[in-house]
């Protein structure tokens, strides 16, 4: 049996006020938002976000949004992560009920 993977857009947005966690990730497929204290962990973050929605979704017996690999149109930084949900799963000892 295959893995299920989800692949989607993020949006990684700069705010120079904040010096602790400036990296604001958005991430339009699950509508929620993350931060990170630089790109490489913003996106880590939105990773985390993406694999812990997700399965709470499965969890209670909802649909995976359909993957989405269009780009926003936006001047901050779009990245397209993908987040074995299987995989996130062992990770953090989850089951499905």
């Amino acid at each position: 049996m295959e893995d299920c993977v989800i692949t989607c857009p993020i949006i990684i947005s700069y705010a120079e006020d904040d010096t602790d966690v400036p990296y604001l990730v958005e991430i339009p497929t699950f509508e929620g938002m993350t931060q990170g204290s630089s790109l490489t962990d913003g996106i880590a973050m939105a990773q985390d976000y993406i694999g812990l929605a997700a399965n709470l979704r499965l969890e209670n017996g909802q649909s995976l949004p359909i993957n989405s690999e269009t780009i926003p149109a936006t001047s901050a930084t779009v990245v397209i992560v993908s987040v074995n949900i299987d995989d996130y799963r062992r990770q953090h000892a989850t089951q499905m009920l």
